[in-house]
């Protein structure tokens, strides 16, 4: 596995030595961008380095926050950067599966960044692999699982590839949650989107229409959009909206 450095943010820094998923842009955008009406307590499903917590600790100072991790080092890493940054007061993290881990209470706000590549070649390293793969389990079954932690009217945003969005809408059906917001994001103008934000509730006691929004992450250039600036202004150095 690789080693890396630290990212540095604006008020937190994130290790992530021997993770098998690093910070990347677009979690930065994806954290930076949701919203929930009830922050007071919040789950994060797979939480990595703790990225999503820190990121959500910023936009929600006096939230709880738990994360949940698989993977060993994983956990670790985000036990460890909860230390260095002494958060132990608002973020805490637990090594368990998600699907069967006892969290004895209900969330009002769940966050997810879901393995990815449900039908795509495994990759090499068991690790990677089980970071960006379902082997075992389906959308479905995480639709399932969320709901039945999911405080009443609660709120879930979820980060996919935008390939699965259709996907996804058939494997909601029997869970109960409803799709209410859907973010389009595209690297460039130009491009094809490749990613997607998804916000879901249950309890909805007459269907709505889902509002949509597109977000354009990089200029010609490469330098960042005032759209994207915007929300990545929050934590990362040196950029201001």
């Amino acid at each position: 596995m690789k080693q890396r450095n630290p990212f540095k943010f604006k008020n937190f820094i994130i290790h992530q030595e021997n993770v098998s998923l690093p910070v990347t842009t677009d979690s930065c955008l994806f954290g930076s961008f949701i919203e929930f009406k009830d922050s007071t307590t919040i789950l994060d499903l797979g939480t990595g380095t703790g990225l999503l917590m820190f990121i959500l600790n910023e936009k929600y100072p006096v939230a709880e926050i738990t994360g949940i991790e698989l993977q060993k080092d994983s956990c670790l890493c985000a036990s460890s950067n909860i230390q260095i940054n002494q958060k132990n007061d608002r973020l805490n993290v637990v090594e368990g599966d998600l699907f069967d881990f006892d969290f004895k209470r209900k969330f009002p706000a769940i966050i997810c960044n879901p393995p990815f590549f449900e039908n795509s070649l495994v990759s090499k390293s068991k690790p990677e692999a089980i970071a960006k793969h379902f082997n075992q389990y389906t959308f479905k079954k995480l639709f399932n699982r969320i709901y039945s932690l999911l405080d009443d009217n609660g709120e879930v945003w979820l980060m996919l590839p935008y390939m699965s969005v259709e996907t996804i809408k058939d494997e909601l059906k029997p869970s109960e949650l409803y799709i209410i917001e859907h973010i389009i994001v595209k690297s460039k103008s130009n491009k094809t989107p490749h990613l997607c934000f998804v916000k879901l509730t249950n309890g909805l006691k007459h269907k709505r229409e889902i509002k949509s929004e597109e977000i354009i992450v990089y200029n010609a250039d490469h330098s960042y959009t005032q759209q994207s600036k915007k929300f990545l202004s929050l934590i990362y150095l040196h950029l201001t909206s």
